[in-house]
């Protein structure tokens, strides 16, 4: 899993500006977590970083962490992020055949905004992004 927030450093840039990117990386494998009833998962063991740095940086980080959790171990690679450019780029370049999954809050961010392209009456949008993403969160496929 990987993120960046903005964060206020108070240290001004060359720019003036006192405002960072704190980039921050999950790394764990699934035999490492712990099913719940619920469906829900605990992770047991993880490396995780978190660092106010470039991309260039992170990846550098990102890939020591995977090996510390034993990526060469594992079969398949998934990352979660909320889809940016760089956190793309990064996982393109050092994970090439892993599978990106645009995680659930910014996946509904974008069938919101995808509903208001289609529908511009609120009440419209709203009916239609509510039932993509009720579909999207019980697995059900979705009928032409």
């Amino acid at each position: 899993m990987v993120d960046g927030a903005v964060i206020n450093t108070r240290v001004e840039d060359e720019n003036g500006s006192t405002w960072r990117e704190c980039k921050s990386a999950i790394a764990f494998t699934n035999k490492d977590t712990l099913k719940r009833k619920d469906r829900s998962s605990i992770i047991l063991k993880k490396e995780c970083i978190s660092i106010v740095c470039k991309a260039e940086e992170l990846k550098k980080n990102l890939l020591m962490i995977v090996i510390l959790n034993g990526y060469e171990t594992v079969g398949k690679t998934v990352i979660l992020s909320d889809g940016a450019t760089w956190i793309r780029n990064i996982c393109n370049e050092i994970f090439p055949d892993a599978l990106q999954i645009l995680d659930l809050f910014h996946l509904k961010e974008n069938v919101y905004s995808y509903a208001k392209y289609l529908y511009p009456v609120q009440r419209e949008y709203t009916k239609y992004a509510e039932t993509l993403i009720n579909y999207i969160e019980h697995g059900k496929k979705i009928r032409s």
